[in-house]
């Protein structure tokens, strides 16, 4: 009955979101704020309350309106008015067009999975493990100090039997996070674009040297160069990186190739690294 496929759907949608809150990342943001929405709740018993009272009435009443005497005359061939018969023709047209249009948007939305699934992020994700750190700002007020702490936690990370490379930045892709510029800019440790699978289109990655000594070198995406250095060498190249009191103009040394740090179905925007 309706009611029951109502309750039986509110019982599963309970369950199913224990299910998926509890087979989801840890660090998944925004995970502590899934829930059952209480007007959707709501209308989902609504309606199946005036479902299974629709669909329950109507037949009794055109039952009701029947003529009995013309039905045992005619050997019990028909037992419904004319009107009774087209108004169930409708409730089945209705049916089978609403089947039909969940049919369509179900397949519709397993074309949208499978099309995001073949798309390429920019980064290999297999057999990659990311823990997220916040480091108390009243221990860690200078920078090189927050450096030096990432460094060695880089360094201890890398003697781990079975860890083939290390590194850090401060947002990783599909968190949602980003710095407050006009380009967006990520903050990069050496070895991050090893380690992530992002490949080298052309000069050099960071050393160790420029991670812990002041060099104004920057790293940028193929979006950055089609953007703003269209046919032309881009190694060598200025760039002024606000993200600090006296700004200073930062050389590119090198270029990489474009990863969807907004999701799969958003386009590459320029980045620094």
């Amino acid at each position: 009955s309706p009611q029951l496929a109502g309750c039986l759907g509110c019982s599963w949608r309970c369950g199913g979101t224990d299910l998926l809150l509890a087979l989801s990342p840890k660090d998944l943001l925004g995970i502590k704020d899934i829930g059952i929405n209480p007007q959707v709740l709501g209308f989902t018993l609504v309606i199946s309350l005036l479902t299974g009272i629709i669909f329950g009435l109507v037949p009794a009443l055109t039952a009701s309106r029947a003529n009995l005497n013309l039905a045992l005359k005619e050997g019990g061939k028909t037992s419904a008015t004319d009107g009774g018969h087209s108004l169930r023709n409708l409730f089945v047209v209705a049916q089978v067009a609403l089947a039909l249009v969940l049919l369509i948007g179900s397949g519709l939305m397993i074309k949208s999975f499978m099309r995001l699934q073949s798309v390429d992020p920019g980064f290999n994700s297999e057999n990659v493990l990311s823990v997220r750190m916040l480091l108390p700002a009243s221990k860690y007020r200078e920078d090189h100090q927050v450096i030096s702490f990432f460094k060695q936690i880089v360094g201890q990370v890398e003697t781990i039997p079975g860890v083939r490379s290390a590194s850090a930045i401060n947002f990783l892709p599909f968190t949602g996070l980003a710095a407050a510029t006009g380009t967006e800019v990520r903050v990069a440790m050496p070895g991050y674009f090893e380690t992530m699978g992002i490949p080298i289109i052309k000069g050099r990655t960071f050393t160790d040297k420029e991670a812990t000594e002041p060099s104004h070198v920057v790293i940028v995406n193929e979006a950055m160069v089609k953007e703003h250095f269209p046919n032309q060498d881009p190694i060598g190249q200025k760039l002024l990186i606000d993200m600090m009191d006296k700004p200073e103009p930062c050389e590119i040394i090198g270029v990489v190739g474009d990863v969807k740090h907004h999701g799969l179905d958003t386009e590459v925007r320029p980045f620094a690294y």
